[in-house]
């Protein structure tokens, strides 16, 4: 959203229900953090090809997490 042209009004226009079954709000999945990650990289990548630095960094440290969350560490 800063990225694109927009206002900034006072009134508040929606509200969110914080509750068990939110898809992302209030979880710890480092896996499905990641997915959005790498989401919204690709999504910076069509629309604003001039910030390469920020979508690499960001696909690169969302394929960091999906990686780290789907390793598991035996114990020794």
């Amino acid at each position: 959203m800063a990225l694109a042209p927009g206002y900034y009004m006072e009134e508040q226009l929606a509200l969110q229900r914080i509750h068990g079954n939110n898809a992302y709000t209030g979880r710890i999945d480092p896996a499905l953090e990641a997915e959005i990650q790498i989401a919204t990289a690709l999504g910076l990548r069509r629309q604003c090809p001039a910030l390469r630095r920020v979508w690499n960094r960001m696909y690169a440290d969302g394929l960091a997490l999906k990686f780290r969350s789907r390793v598991t560490l035996r114990p020794q």
